[in-house]
């Protein structure tokens, strides 16, 4: 598998809200959605403290608001030395 660009929390963030709203697969999206954002952060040997949080906030499709709340705590929760720095760079961005 070729490697790919951006930080590894971004990348199984953007996977896993990929997989579910465009629902690929008749049955089984939200598995796959979480499966693909494990695998992506257990290659980056990424740990997240508590997963809870994580997949029980709410996701609307089209909310990009909804979507950077959901990185933010992503980054948050991450056991990951370069996720904080990532975390301030994206609160910057989107501070405006």
């Amino acid at each position: 598998m070729a490697q790919e660009r951006g930080h590894p929390l971004v990348r199984a963030v953007a996977l896993y809200l990929d997989l579910c709203f465009y629902h690929p697969f008749a049955d089984g999206n939200a598995r796959a959605a979480r499966l693909v954002f494990d695998f992506v952060l257990w290659q980056a040997r990424i740990g997240i403290a508590e997963l809870r949080p994580v997949f029980a906030l709410p996701r609307v499709a089209g909310d990009a608001a909804g979507y950077l709340d959901f990185l933010r705590l992503v980054i948050a929760l991450s056991e990951s030395r370069g996720a904080q720095p990532a975390l301030r760079r994206l609160a910057a961005s989107t501070a405006e």
